[in-house]
């Protein structure tokens, strides 16, 4: 019992310790929170009636409830942001869900004997069954005091198609979806020929313990198929699209794969997978969003030079619309940011593009602009607000600590009206000279267009 009492005190003796530093630190940075304003260029007047919002707060030690804040800050004004602070309970802050996509496909391209890196179930049993007599016959030849052995090889030799590995996120609802009849279901259908003329640099390592098979090695990874795919939860089903290419650009012979290319459905029941849409191999998907009526997905593709949403019903794969987008030809890679029912895009050559709804749900392109002067643009980061003619972008600049500066663009029809830096006063060290840890809320950054602000 008195053991007890000790590790009760002790418990609210850190609590109330890591409070009164928290109150100390708070009190160290005064109020309200400032926002120093540094205009890179553009009229402050473009930034009327924005609000942007921060949700913050001391990261949790010891067990201690954290002290968060809320910020309210108007650009372009005096620079204070209304805040309020509070101590938040243990479960009030959740980590955000992984953006990562529920369903991963890939070739396999290592395996291990004995401690695995990957687990075998990944891979089909022909395809295991392929690879470790590759693995086999080239530990034969492996000198003795060797530790590891390249070789050059012709890939048809050894396998008939390229092995495919399946990997899921972490919710419980895929896992259950990805049991071994599901994997093998996948497996068998993305069945993709090895070229006859297609070589692999394959590399064996020996650790005493286990071998290791390093099969496709830089040196021809252009010619292996990329397998970038897009996932989206719809019910209890995963829709998911495969681009059916290497990096060089070479389509892959999509013929054995039963209801050929396009939007496929991963469903509980047999035969597990399915086409929910036809879409062309040579397509390349830079996006797959599931719209928030939860019926309807919208695609970004590019396909011939030519990029276009593609709104698709989620549960028929009946197309609903085809919006040609007017991005320059090849654009090598894409940022597509959903917030609500908008579509923010960026190109590989900072070219920003704004798709929004129509009254009768069709999408139409709102607004183009040059985003070249918008120096920190990452995906995951960015947020943005929309008010029929202002399109305002803010990012956290990746500065400072704990993503507190910003940098918030403005634009409209006629491009960019104003670009400000906006460094956050807590981020500046406090009276002790140590510089405070942060967490943010998963709706840590937000903005919007208010009358009257």
């Amino acid at each position: 019992m008195k053991r007890w009492k000790t590790m009760t005190l002790a418990l609210a003796l850190i609590l109330a310790m890591g409070m009164l530093a928290a109150s100390l630190w708070v009190s160290a940075q005064g109020a309200p929170i400032m926002y120093e304003e540094k205009l890179l260029q553009g009229d402050p007047a473009a930034f009327e009636g924005l609000t942007v919002q921060q949700n913050y707060g001391l990261f949790a030690q010891f067990g201690v409830a954290p002290l968060r804040w809320l910020a309210r800050y108007h650009p372009g004004q005096d620079g204070a942001a209304d805040t309020t602070w509070h101590y938040a309970a243990f479960n009030e802050y959740e980590q955000p869900e992984s953006e990562e996509p529920p369903l991963h496909l890939f070739v396999g391209s290592e395996l291990a004997e004995g401690q695995t890196i990957y687990s075998d179930r990944y891979f089909s049993e022909e395809d295991q069954a392929a690879l470790h007599r590759l693995c086999d016959a080239m530990r034969k030849r492996m000198p003795q005091d060797a530790s590891s052995w390249t070789e050059t090889i012709r890939a048809a030799d050894w396998l008939e198609r390229f092995p495919i590995m399946v990997t899921h996120g972490n919710d419980d609802v895929l896992s259950n979806l990805l049991d071994p009849e599901h994997i093998a279901a996948l497996q068998r259908w993305f069945t993709i020929p090895v070229p006859d003329d297609l070589m692999l640099d394959v590399t064996v390592s020996w650790t005493g313990d286990y071998t290791y098979l390093r099969t496709f090695l830089s040196g021809n990874y252009a010619h292996i198929p990329r397998f970038e795919n897009h996932a989206v939860q719809y019910g209890e089903d995963v829709l998911f699209t495969v681009d059916l290419m290497t990096d060089d650009g070479t389509v892959l012979d999509a013929s054995k794969i039963p209801g050929g290319t396009g939007v496929y459905r991963l469903t509980a029941e047999e035969p597990f997978i399915e086409t929910l849409a036809p879409f062309p191999a040579a397509a390349r998907v830079h996006a797959l969003e599931l719209l928030p009526d939860g019926e309807r997905l919208a695609i970004i593709s590019e396909l011939g030079g030519t990029a276009s949403l593609t709104i698709l019903s989620a549960e028929t794969g009946e197309t609903l619309q085809t919006l040609p987008l007017p991005a320059e030809p090849g654009a090598a890679s894409w940022v597509v940011i959903r917030q609500d029912d908008l579509l923010l895009l960026r190109t590989s050559s900072m070219q920003l593009m704004l798709l929004a709804p129509e009254a009768d749900g069709s999408y139409t392109v709102a607004q183009q602009a040059d985003g070249t002067s918008i120096r920190y643009f990452g995906g995951g980061s960015v947020t943005y607000a929309y008010d029929g003619d202002r399109l305002a972008i803010v990012t956290p600049t990746g500065e400072g600590t704990g993503g507190l500066d910003l940098e918030i663009s403005v634009y409209d029809k006629t491009g960019v009206r104003s670009t400000m830096l906006c460094t956050c006063s807590l981020t500046s060290e406090n009276a002790h000279g140590a510089q405070p840890v942060f967490a943010g809320h998963p709706d840590r950054l937000q903005v919007s267009f208010e009358t009257g602000v």
